[in-house]
């Protein structure tokens, strides 16, 4: 199909925009303070097979302002982070929070063994990653919103399941 407008496509035939559902190894990891309290931030260089499928070219994929970035919330906990920023101390995060369920995702579908803080371990890791939408009330306004974060569901297939 090429990529040119056309509405009288049906919805699968149109580029999903973003990476979703796909191979990719995690680039870095480091936890980060900002405006959001301590996040986990990461970033995910999509597998080289997945662009084709979506008409990007491959060039992209080295190019760091291209990759994959996620943000996940460690809650309301004060956190100190190591000069690293492979290594936090605070309290235990709420079941709840983003971070959790990222961590517990890397443990449980990937197998990744994860001790204390050390984030290490995640740097290279080659998954297959999954957006996940996760309804939740804004504080601020009592609006409900809707945010996709990436997740992993398990190792890498190996090859593209939006071209197979």
């Amino acid at each position: 199909m090429p990529n040119e407008l056309n509405f009288g496509v049906n919805l699968d035939d149109f580029p999903l925009g973003l990476f979703d559902d796909f191979d990719g190894a995690i680039n870095s990891v480091a936890f980060e303070k900002g405006d959001y309290g301590t996040q986990i931030a990461l970033t995910i260089i999509p597998a080289e097979y997945e662009y084709d499928p979506r008409n990007l070219d491959t060039e992209d994929r080295d190019d760091p302002n291209k990759y994959q970035k996620q943000w996940y919330g460690m809650g309301s906990g004060s956190y100190e982070v190591s000069p690293s920023g492979l290594e936090a101390k605070g309290p235990q995060p709420n079941r709840n929070a983003k971070a959790v369920k990222l961590i517990i995702a890397l443990k449980s579908k990937a197998g990744i063994g994860i001790e204390g803080s050390d984030l290490s371990a995640l740097i290279g890791a080659d998954l297959h990653w999954k957006g996940i939408e996760e309804s939740y009330r804004d504080r601020d306004t009592g609006e409900t919103r809707t945010s996709s974060k990436l997740f992993p569901t398990g190792v890498a297939l190996g090859f593209s399941k939006l071209g197979s």
